[in-house]
């Protein structure tokens, strides 16, 4: 009789003896087993069947993402791209760059505008003020993400740390928030949904490195955050929903609810929002729908009505508090010209430019079809939901909870897919407040959809037919020539903008991801889809330690060695809106750049014969150029966003609005200088600032 030599009798998951007691002498990895244990038993403890089932590879990735956060925050890392002050423009310190990467112009809703509003907030001389802040009059300053003095911050622990730590550091937590929110609370939501960690990861890392996400990373409504957060809190509803007779996680279901509704609500971009929130209703309503029984357990059905009740309570209570003090802030808002009075109606995006998302790995900043506009516009997320009308002949069973997520997700993706497509009049869109939503702020929700629906399909099991080589290697010629066509018909459209080579090669990519797709391979899918979008995307935005570029040039340094610059408002010259963004982050009040809320109330005094209202009751830039007949009643739209206005720096109605200082990114006429006041003799950081007499 021969001994078998092979490890046949190991159960799954066991080490070969000698391989464990090899690792076991490794001192790191000699714990594994016990802390793989100690992860088991706390997962146990965690999971409930009817809500989510945990195991230890879902509390890995949860403490991998604890421990990448807390690393890059202890070293003040950041993907700002604030340094282009510096490296593309002369008002920054010089030599001022990114440890990697390059800062990019077309971030400019971060770097120029809302990281200096959050470094205006933290240096202005009423720091953290909701008055009267450099977006606009009245509260304007509750609505643009920033660190302010109110209560709703309570519930913001992203800013946090700008009332208790040195800046670098409070903003380094505020943009690694940026990922860490929507990664978790995404993983969170889809393992509730498809009871798979390997689908759910694959699904949050796809969402994260999408190219939408990363492209669209640092805008001001903190859209991944948003998403993040919504996901946060119907995770929390639905536990609500479900939840056992223990009274300390209901607790804490309940603050997690009020917090993460309340921080979701405040990121204040309506286009956005509303998707977000019918996503939220439908995965609601199916979540319920799937598991009425278990819901209506009489044993705990009156404890989970109170506890939701009570979270929904604390909710409109915080938000009746909230819109007392936002309420004249949403008026002028509402009434503006533009966005206040835009009602949409459907189908301003077509196939060709949703299908141009399957080339995105071939954009760049400076390269893509111009029809799109710019790069942060122009990308979007890998459709894949109509390949999983293919993937259910091949499944087994599906539970009835999640045959109602996978339908209800499918209407939701249908009714988002028909408004960017189809005709569909405002008489219709108007009744979902859709109209309020331009069809490329609904590609986020509908992103996440699809990834939902994605990540469902990968987790159920498949009907196991054996399959020979040629049989593979057919259907995968056959998926490759579909996608081709499709593909060359998209090209065709957008002008042929991608060369032949690009359409093959992303065809191979989508034929690979398809196959495992239909075969049901999470962990291949996700490296097929994830680990591109990893490679070409992690790049978009720089990683910076620190805020050299403002806190080391020339202009921050006169202005903290004088707080009287920091009184008064500023009226910056220029042709250009980016020197108005500087000098609002080194604290300045800038009457110029851009304003969220219009400042009717000091702008319609020069518009006497209220002949430029429609001008000045809009959500824009404003900048600042001399009136060559020393009148300064004179604005002009020079762009889709930008007002000029013409005005004569001493025309004394600017004192009686307030502004003390003036700045020129360029040198003044000479018979001007004589009558202003230099605050220093020569330009400092590219600027010439006065005060006026």
């Amino acid at each position: 009789m021969t001994t078998n030599k092979r490890n046949d009798a190991l159960q799954p998951g066991q080490q070969p003896a000698r391989l464990t007691g090899f690792l076991n002498n490794i001192k790191p990895l000699g714990k594994l087993p016990r802390m793989n244990h100690s992860l088991d038993l706390l997962a146990q403890r965690m999971s409930n069947p009817d809500y989510i089932v945990f195991n230890r590879y879902a509390l890995w990735f949860y403490a991998i993402c604890i421990m990448i956060f807390l690393l890059m925050c202890v070293s003040g890392m950041n993907g700002s791209s604030i340094a282009i002050f510096s490296t593309e423009y002369p008002y920054g310190a010089r030599g001022s760059q990114p440890l990697l990467g390059t800062p990019r112009a077309i971030r400019s809703d971060e770097w120029l505008d809302h990281t200096p509003w959050i470094l205006n907030q933290y240096l202005r001389a009423d720091r953290f003020s909701t008055k009267d802040t450099v977006v606009g009059p009245g509260n304007a300053g509750l609505i643009v993400n920033t660190p302010v003095w109110h209560f709703t911050t309570i519930f913001r622990p992203e800013f946090w740390g700008f009332f208790v730590l040195p800046f670098d550091y409070a903003y380094s937590i505020y943009w690694e928030m940026k990922w860490f929110i929507p990664l978790t609370g995404i993983f969170t939501l889809l393992l509730m949904l498809t009871g798979s960690t390997s689908a759910s990861i694959v699904g949050a890392l796809w969402f994260l490195f999408s190219a939408l996400t990363q492209w669209q990373l640092s805008w001001q409504s903190l859209l991944p955050d948003m998403v993040g957060l919504c996901a946060w809190t119907v995770c929390l509803i639905c536990y609500l929903l479900i939840s056992l007779d223990d009274w300390k996680p209901l607790s804490f279901a309940v603050i997690g609810v009020v917090a993460c509704s309340v921080d979701f609500a405040m990121c204040s971009y309506v286009p956005h929002l509303i998707p977000l929130i019918w996503l939220a209703v439908f995965v609601v309503v199916s979540f319920t729908i799937g598991r009425l029984s278990a819901i209506l357990d009489p044993r705990f059905k009156r404890k989970r009505i109170a506890a939701l009740l009570l979270a929904l309570g604390l909710v409109a209570m915080v938000m009746v508090f909230l819109y007392r003090d936002l309420t004249e802030t949403v008026t002028a808002m509402a009434n503006t010209s533009y966005p206040g009075h835009r009602s949409l109606a459907g189908g301003a995006y077509n196939l060709t430019i949703l299908g141009s998302h399957f080339l995105d790995f071939w954009k760049t900043e400076g390269r893509f079809p111009p029809s799109l506009g710019n790069i942060c516009e122009a990308t979007g997320f890998l459709w894949f939901t109509p390949v999983l009308f293919f993937c259910l002949p091949r499944v087994k069973a599906i539970p009835y909870h999640q045959k109602a997520t996978f339908v209800s997700l499918g209407l939701f993706f249908a009714l988002l897919w028909s408004l960017e497509i189809l005709p569909i009049p405002t008489t219709v869109t108007r009744l979902l407040l859709l109209d309020l939503v331009p069809p490329d702020r609904t590609l986020p929700a509908l992103g996440l959809a699809n990834i939902a629906l994605v990540a469902q399909a990968l987790a159920w099991p498949r009907v196991f037919v054996k399959r020979r080589f040629l049989d593979h290697a057919l259907e995968g010629a056959g998926i490759f020539v579909v996608t081709l066509i499709l593909l060359g018909l998209v090209n065709l459209g957008l002008g042929n903008f991608f060369s032949l080579l690009a359409l093959a090669i992303s065809a191979a990519l989508l034929t690979i991801a398809v196959k495992f797709l239909l075969e049901g391979r999470p962990l291949w899918f996700g490296i097929a889809v994830v680990i591109p979008c990893m490679f070409i995307y992690a790049s978009v935005n720089p990683l910076q330690h620190g805020f050299d570029t403002v806190f080391k040039s020339e202009l921050f340094r006169v202005v903290r060695s004088r707080p009287a610059l920091l009184e008064g408002k500023w009226l910056v010259f220029s042709p250009s809106i980016v020197p108005s963004g500087f000098l609002t982050a080194v604290g300045c009040d800038v009457f110029t750049g851009l304003k969220f809320v219009p400042d009717l109330k000091d702008l319609e005094p020069f518009d006497s014969h209220e002949e430029s209202h429609s001008l000045l009751n809009r959500s824009e830039y404003l900048v600042a150029s001399l009136a060559a007949n020393g009148d300064s009643d004179q604005f002009e739209l020079i762009g889709p966003t930008i007002l000029q206005w013409k005005v004569n720096p001493l025309d004394p109605r600017l004192r009686k609005i307030g502004i003390r200082y003036v700045a020129f990114a360029y040198q003044p006429p000479s018979e001007l200088i004589r009558l202003l006041r230099p605050i220093v003799a020569n330009p400092v950081s590219s600027f010439w600032i006065y005060e006026l007499p």
